[in-house]
């Protein structure tokens, strides 16, 4: 068995997508490439055996039918038989499994489509009072056709009271017959749409769902791309591609619009604006496609394409003026990372703020921009520096140690352990460092891979102080891309990134699955549920290495005691973080609470309430008196429009965040 490794070494998370066709002989030559590497090369070699098929069969079936809205119970148990069968499909190459899963799937997606028809025909009653289930872990598979067409009723009624939410707010307006009747035909186009998209979803795709759910029981990190979704990978890792600078968010099945990339061509255009709702995408003289009821990845391949080209965007404004506006798709570079000078009113010192979104790789890496970042900050004497990290999905290890030496003299780095036992040390060899001075790195829940790395040997060293979320995401996984090398010449089989190894902080301290606990701990959206690595099924579990001593002169953080108590003081006091654990609980009672009211008037009053209790959440979010952040270079070309429009939108964002405030302040303490 061949394989190439390429990329080199990576910390990080991904996707995938497309394959070959029905009967293609290409098919069985991927499963058993993808079932051979995993023996060969993963690190958690499980046993091929009857537990292995049965979590096999069950992330199989979540993948075909997570929301149980196609399988009835005898469908299910028809596919039961082959529940401790899937080993013995593996090792024999066989699609048995498979072929029935899909013919069983495809009848159930005709069915549902007739039912959803059906009920759409017919007389919704929005005055009668029944719930619906939404957690797709507490629904259970209908027990018969009858069952499963009563539960696709319960789910049109949603569909059409949030159709009603989202155009018409006054909940008396919604049983009028020109209001409702014009709601169901919006919902026939856009359910018809999504049944011909999931019919028209291809063999092949499902072979890599297949192949994904594979990998997935190994760990939750490996993952089999396509030639196509590897380039999309390549792109979000050196941060560059050909679009529009758009991002998305979904509001009940439809895709918004939640911001525009500074510099981007929906920006420079001025015409595409926060808030508003994509109808159709189409191209120059080609028919527009339809959107509604799209995934953010489908609508963002929409999006993409060659530079130079352009995109009609189909736009309903927050005024619900429908236009069309055309935008030429150019090559975009995202999220680099910032730096910025922040200061506080009636107090003398002046802190560094540098923002690093990714440790992304390119001719010019992370480490690069954050060195020149760096640089910058000493000529303004800032008395401290803030790195944030949160956010930071991570990337490649390369430029994460590049970044840990510039704080540090010389010592180890970071660790790893492939599946063997042999174990790498990673050091620094070079005794320059670029600052001295007091650091702080901030972190949250979504702070992943190379950012815990970071913080973790950081703390490790007692070189920079941690302040952030109960704990990060907790992937301490390293992964290498394996090209399949195919047999035959006309399979293009793509690659499988394959977790090959754990990494460790420099004394050997795992953050795989429970992640790095910071030293002094800020309340958080998620602190109450489930997060990261935590949350997903099949993660490694944690395991640290024997843990070894290091040692730094560069800075010693004062009595982390002390600072722990004056934190606790201010955030007990501040009106904002009082907010903050309150959007906690709220994110909490809303995962609790998983039930759906489908009656008119308490839909309208429960999606009302939810919104006052969410807009109140604004105010952890809201101008700091006195708190002001300005650009390092403050005689730069103020002819760049680009960078002013940046530094204009990361001052605005700065001079809002509490938890900066309180960062400001650590550093101030740290250094008395």
């Amino acid at each position: 068995m061949k394989f190439k490794l390429s990329c080199g070494l990576i910390l990080l998370l991904g996707l995938f997508n497309c394959l070959p066709s029905e009967g293609d002989k290409c098919e069985q030559v991927l499963l058993k490439q993808i079932f051979e590497a995993v023996q060969s090369d993963h690190l958690n070699i499980r046993p091929v055996d009857d537990q292995l098929s049965k979590d096999f069969f069950d992330s199989y079936l979540a993948q075909l039918d997570l929301r149980k809205e196609f399988f009835t119970q005898k469908d299910k148990t028809i596919l039961q038989k082959w529940e401790h069968q899937l080993d013995e499909e593996m090792t024999l190459n066989k699609l048995d499994f498979f072929n029935q899963s899909l013919n069983l799937l495809q009848a159930g997606i005709d069915k549902s489509a007739k039912y959803s028809a059906q009920i759409l025909e017919g007389e919704i009653d929005l005055s009668r009072k029944e719930n619906l289930e939404t957690n797709p872990k507490k629904i259970t598979f209908a027990s018969d056709d009858k069952a499963l067409k009563e539960r696709w009723r319960k789910k049109i009624k949603l569909q059409l009271l949030q159709e009603l939410w989202q155009k018409e707010k006054e909940v008396d307006q919604w049983n009028i017959s020109d209001t409702k009747e014009k709601a169901i035909e919006r919902l026939k186009a856009s359910n018809e749409k999504v049944f011909a998209a999931k019919k028209a979803k291809t063999r092949n795709a499902y072979l890599e769902d297949y192949a994904n759910a594979f990998l997935k029981i190994h760990d939750y990190q490996s993952e089999y791309l396509s030639l196509a979704e590897k380039a999309s990978w390549t792109e979000a890792f050196t941060r560059s591609y050909v679009g529009l600078g758009v991002s998305l968010e979904m509001e009940d099945g439809y895709p918004k619009v939640a911001g525009l990339l500074i510099g981007g061509p929906a920006w420079k255009g001025k015409e595409v604006e926060k808030g508003d709702v994509i109808l159709a995408i189409g191209q120059e003289a080609e028919t527009a496609v339809d959107v509604t009821g799209m995934t953010i990845q489908e609508v963002i391949v929409l999006m993409k394409g060659v530079e130079g080209t352009k995109v009609v965007l189909t736009l309903k404004k927050p005024n619900a003026e429908l236009v069309k506006v055309t935008v030429p798709r150019s090559e975009i570079a995202s999220d680099l990372a910032m730096s910025m000078v922040l200061k506080k009113e009636m107090h003398s010192q002046k802190m560094g703020y540098i923002y690093l979104p990714r440790f992304y790789t390119g001719d010019e890496g992370a480490a690069t921009h954050v060195l020149k970042e760096l640089r910058s900050l000493r000529k303004n004497q800032v008395d401290g520096i803030i790195l944030d990290l949160r956010n930071n999905t991570g990337g490649s290890a390369g430029e994460t140690n590049q970044m840990l030496g510039y704080f540090l003299e010389q010592g180890p780095l970071m660790q790893s352990k492939n599946r063997t036992g042999a174990i790498r040390l990673y050091e620094d060899e070079d005794p320059d460092v670029v600052y001295d001075g007091p650091l702080l790195v901030l972190v949250n829940g979504r702070s992943a891979s190379g950012a815990e790395l970071f913080a973790g040997t950081m703390q490790d060293y007692g070189r920079g102080l941690v302040v952030g979320s109960p704990a990060t995401f907790g992937k301490g996984s390293m992964q290498r891309f394996l090209d399949l090398d195919s047999p035959e010449a006309d399979c293009p089989l793509g690659e499988v990134k394959m977790s090959i190894a754990r990494f460790y902080t420099a004394t050997g301290r795992s953050p795989q699955y429970t992640g790095i606990v910071p030293d002094i701990i800020l309340p958080d959206d998620y602190a109450l549920v489930a997060s990261g690595e935590r949350k997903v099924a099949f993660a490694l579990p944690p395991e640290n290495l024997p843990l070894e001593k290091v040692s730094q002169v560069v800075f010693t953080i004062p009595d982390l005691g002390q600072l722990k108590r004056s934190s606790a003081k201010r955030v007990k006091e501040s009106y904002r973080f009082q907010f903050a654990q309150l959007k906690a609980q709220h994110l909490k009672d809303q995962e609790e609470q998983s039930q759906v009211t489908l009656e008119a008037q308490n839909f309208a009053e429960a999606k009302a309430a939810k919104k006052k209790t969410e807009d109140s959440f604004q105010q952890i979010f809201m101008p700091i008196d006195g708190f002001n952040a300005y650009a390092v270079n403050g005689n730069a070309d103020r002819t760049d429009s680009v960078r002013m429009a940046r530094e204009q939108e990361m001052k605005n964002r700065l001079e809002k965040d509490p938890y900066l405030e309180e960062c400001f302040y650590l550093l101030e303490e740290m250094g008395t």
